[in-house]
């Protein structure tokens, strides 16, 4: 265990202060004995105790030890059955009952029926192609069975269309993709069925993992090593925004910060800064104390830098940079096009490169291993230039999946303590897909696009899915 069970109100009191601390120390190789991390999963983790439940909550899976199974290197964190919950009703306090409703709206918290819907369906990029209304379909198929002993099927929620999802479709992504291929990176859902070396997990789970592809569909089979679960309270299309944009941000400033997580007095910048991950940083700057945060964007976004997000907004052209406020004055910047403004940085400053975000700023057109060899040098010049460190997110993932894990659950807390915010830009259909690929391209949304497979289509005009099940 990482905490005591027994506390007593000093430690109450302890804790609540702390609440109002930046963000975690999290290094990589201490994580298990670092005293913030320590205390968000004190905070984070209901007690085993019937007094610490809410009233008319029943402690069964507590006691089942759901989560005594885990990995002790990953942060546990339970959730409550929702039915068990609604049973109890008429004991929780009106309060309780109105935060509740005003938090959870979406109908992703509610109990999912398991195996009551008899067929998939799914977007599919059939074809490499700048225009995704011809590269995108959409099919109708059977519920997949585990591909393995070791993956589970999960009944999504929610999933999210990206940057990288564009880049896929273009032919243009590091990764090598084999057609066809449905996109969706980021999943939330819950178990239907799983493989029988599965024993980590149970059907009714409610999990989150981060995927190269499959999102963008009713169901997913997924290896259960990559799972963590998520508790009921978290609202799904926020979950979502957690996979990958909060990730990227979260784990591309530790790699300036180190273990402190702190930049107060520190001036930073960020280029791409209305794109889903540079929003996301511009909120993790400032929690973790940054002094000042300017953040490019084009004109007729600079109101909403400044009004929403509490930024200084810059022109994405860096020479309209003002040099007195820029040139030599940056403590980091945050490179999510490729622009690499090296000039803006003071003589100890360091430049973090955003990988995959950088590559829709580069030239289109598939090099002999997917990216351009544009791209490639782009990031061999960042491995090799003093100050300089790249980042790439599914390069983080594979290489130490339970620092990801615990990352993750140290990002759900701060969600669920609402210390962070994600601008969710809207939530679509899955027929809406290929159009929010073409906006994605087209303009810089405010935020995330959430995919709700089980949403009704508002999109006039969508092509009909293609059924492939006895294909």
């Amino acid at each position: 265990m990482f905490v005591s069970q027994k506390k007593d109100k000093s430690d109450d009191a302890a804790a609540e202060a702390d609440d109002q601390t930046v963000l975690p120390t999290s290094s990589p190789l201490e994580r298990k004995s670092s005293f913030r991390v320590r205390e968000l999963i004190k905070r984070a983790k209901p007690g085993r105790k019937a007094a610490s439940s809410p009233a008319g909550t029943s402690d069964e899976r507590n006691d089942d030890g759901q989560c005594n199974h885990r990995d002790k290197s990953t942060v546990a964190f339970q959730t409550t059955d929702c039915s068990q919950q609604r049973q109890g009703d008429d004991n929780i306090d009106n309060d309780k009952m109105k935060e509740k409703t005003s938090s959870n709206r979406d109908k992703s918290l509610l109990p999912v029926r398991l195996g009551g819907d008899k067929r998939q369906k799914k977007a599919v990029i059939t074809k490499f192609s700048k225009d995704p209304h011809e590269a995108i379909e959409m099919t109708i198929q059977d519920i997949p069975e585990p591909v393995s002993a070791d993956h589970v099927v999960i009944k999504v929620t929610a999933s999210t269309v990206s940057l990288f999802d564009c880049l896929i479709r273009k032919g243009v992504s590091y990764e090598m993709v084999d057609l066809p291929v449905t996109p969706g990176m980021d999943v939330v859902g819950n178990i239907i069925k799983c493989g029988e070396h599965v024993h980590t997990f149970r059907v009714g789970d409610r999990v989150a993992a981060l995927v190269l592809f499959g999102g963008n569909a009713r169901y997913v089979n997924v290896l259960a090593s990559n799972l963590v679960q998520v508790p009921r309270s978290c609202d799904a299309a926020e979950t979502a925004c957690m996979v990958s944009t909060y990730m990227t941000a979260y784990q591309a400033l530790r790699l300036v910060t180190g273990e402190h997580f702190s930049l107060a007095g520190k001036r930073i910048l960020i280029t791409g800064g209305v794109d889903a991950v540079g929003q996301a940083l511009v909120q993790l700057c400032q929690r973790a104390g940054a002094s000042e945060v300017y953040a490019t964007a084009p004109m007729m976004r600079h109101k909403y830098v400044q009004g929403v997000l509490g930024a200084h907004p810059l022109s994405p052209n860096p020479e309209e940079w003002p040099e007195t406020i820029v040139k030599g004055r940056m403590h980091a910047v945050f490179d999510g096009t490729s622009q690499a403004p090296y000039h803006a940085l003071t003589n100890d400053g360091t430049l973090v490169s955003l990988g995959e975000s950088a590559l829709m700023n580069q030239q289109s057109t598939p090099g002999l291993l997917g990216a351009p060899v544009s791209a490639y040098w782009a990031r061999m010049k960042g491995n090799i230039l003093p100050n300089t460190k790249v980042y790439d997110l599914w390069d983080s993932f594979m290489s130490n999946k339970d620092a990801f894990k615990m990352d993750f659950e140290i990002l759900l807390h701060l969600l669920k303590k609402r210390f962070i915010k994600p601008h969710i830009a809207k939530r679509i259909s899955l027929n809406e897909v290929a159009e929010s690929h073409a906006s994605l391209e087209r303009e810089n949304p405010r935020g995330v696009i959430v995919c709700l497979p089980w949403k009704k289509s508002s999109t006039k005009g969508a092509r009909a899915a293609k059924d492939v099940s006895k294909c």
